[in-house]
């Protein structure tokens, strides 16, 4: 230990002896906290007695993850903990595990993970020697190697399901109807709509004890078939019965032959283009029209 007096200063450092430290100062014993002077004189003793320590180990629930420590006691003598420079430190003492008197060395801390614990992934000796000589009091020495990750399977949609906007850029060369810009989606009979691509299961990986950890299964989407649609291949993909609008809810899908205006065809609607019948519950206005495939009609 190392006591510094910054000169001048009127600051002094401060010390406290935690369990198991004697703390002299000028010859006296000091059981608390003591003002440390210039010129004082400063002896410490550490002490304890032997008690066998009993080394332990856990493995996580998952048992992907061991540790090791030692539990219930020490063994040789003790030492002062290593702390960073304070102006106010209590010294604590910490068993000195690279004292001889252990008898124990990284070679028998492997033969007792691999023997006793039955562990059968690779050890790690450095952690193995930091327990040993004190650095750290709980090391992590195994560790199993998870499985691959497990993707999940998806569904593409390969037609647009709801009305589109046509962006127009400033400096289009011909005159813009503001009027005709939406595109209302629509399919032909045969068409497919959407396929599902199937999920990927992860590699299986292994656990500290060797035992084989698989991967999770992969979440497989359910494709439906409403009006005007028809599932093909085992499900995997929805093909149009007919043409018309195609519409969905959620994984729903459904081919309609009509479009319904919700109201009056204006400005806000813009013109309406749909290759089938459709619906205008409310009036169409002046200036907008309505081109349809099949019948209009108008509430």
């Amino acid at each position: 230990m190392r006591i510094h007096h910054e000169p001048g200063s009127r600051c002094h450092p401060v010390l406290r002896p935690g369990p198991n430290v004697r703390l002299w100062v000028n010859g006296e014993l000091v059981s608390h906290a003591r003002v440390i002077l210039p010129g004082d004189e400063v002896t410490v003793e550490v002490s304890g007695e032997d008690q066998p320590p009993r080394l332990d180990h856990r493995v996580t629930p998952d048992g992907m993850h061991c540790f090791l420590s030692f539990k219930g006691g020490r063994m040789g003598r003790m030492r002062l903990m290593d702390q960073l420079p304070s102006r106010e430190l209590t010294l604590v003492a910490v068993p000195d595990f690279s004292d001889p008197a252990l008898g124990l060395s990284t070679a028998d801390l492997v033969r007792y993970l691999r023997e006793e614990v039955g562990i059968r992934a690779p050890i790690d000796e450095q952690a193995v020697n930091r327990l040993l000589t004190g650095l750290e009091a709980e090391v992590e020495v195994a560790t199993g190697t998870p499985p691959g990750p497990t993707v999940d399977g998806w569904i593409e949609y390969l037609v647009p399901f709801s009305v589109e906007r046509v962006q127009v850029s400033d400096e289009a060369a011909e005159p813009v109807d503001y009027l005709d810009l939406r595109r209302i989606p629509t399919v032909k009979a045969g068409t497919t709509l959407a396929v599902v691509h199937p999920g990927q299961r992860g590699t299986p990986g292994t656990d500290v004890y060797g035992r084989v950890v698989e991967a999770p299964e992969p979440q497989e989407p359910v494709l439906r078939a409403g009006p005007g649609v028809q599932l093909v291949g085992d499900g995997r993909a929805a093909v149009a019965l007919q043409s018309g609008r195609p519409a969905r809810q959620d994984h729903l899908l459904m081919v309609l032959p009509t479009y319904t205006v919700e109201g009056d065809v204006d400005v806000e609607t813009g013109h309406i283009r749909f290759d089938g019948d459709v619906v205008v519950l409310g009036s169409v206005k002046e200036g907008t029209k309505v081109l349809s495939g099949g019948r209009v009609m108008v509430a």
